[in-house]
């Protein structure tokens, strides 16, 4: 709530729907307007003050500052630039992209019901962890990913899945994504042909093509 409220204001500042000299409704009132924390709006107008959007003055209130950027030369009073453009390759990525705009709900193919999840049982035990949290947990971790979870998996493995590895086998990613991305650039060079199936998962394609 606190970065929508700022961003909109932020915005309203900037396109002159808030003109410079503007008084701004006190945090209370604003509070109770969007029907939100008083906190949240004392943050947001703090953010605002720090960042030069506006001006508090005891006593008086919160007032818009002129930050509106200034008006572009007119044609021909400076030089022409060029518009910036994303590169070929770039642009045919995204035209192929076929990501869903929705990412769960009913009938959402390899998205579990994130409902479900035990969010009150996981608090807990992160709480409970981060209290004796190791330092190397909040630097960088090893390149395959962290060895306890990887020793757990190659155990699992062993048992669920009659899979014979050691934790050095595993390597853990954020997703299928990262997974077969890593896969392509340590199996393929510029130029090789895949083979994939029609229709085709569109992450995987946009992996290969990229």
């Amino acid at each position: 709530m606190y970065r929508q409220v700022l961003d909109l204001m932020q915005q309203a500042i900037l396109t002159g729907q808030l003109a410079p000299g503007t008084k701004l409704p006190s945090s209370r009132t604003l509070a109770a307007d969007l029907e939100i924390a008083r906190n949240t709006v004392l943050h947001v107008y703090d953010q605002l003050t720090a960042e030069g959007y506006v001006i508090s003055s005891t006593g008086s209130g919160t007032y818009v500052a002129d930050t509106r950027p200034q008006e572009a030369a007119p044609a021909g009073q400076a030089g022409a630039r060029k518009p910036c453009a994303i590169s070929r390759r770039g642009a045919r990525l995204i035209a192929q992209a076929g990501v869903s705009p929705k990412q769960w709900g009913a009938f959402m193919p390899g998205v579990p019901d994130v409902s479900e999840f035990p969010a009150r049982t996981w608090s807990r035990l992160q709480a409970r962890l981060w209290k004796r949290a190791n330092p190397d947990l909040l630097t960088y971790a090893p390149g395959g990913g962290y060895r306890p979870l990887r020793r757990a998996l190659s155990d699992y493995l062993r048992v669920a899945r009659s899979v014979k590895c050691s934790p050095d086998q595993i390597v853990i990613t954020t997703g299928i994504h990262q997974s077969i991305d890593l896969a392509v650039r340590l199996l393929t060079d510029f130029g090789d042909r895949a083979w994939v199936e029609e229709p085709c998962y569109w992450g995987a394609r946009s992996v290969l093509q990229s």
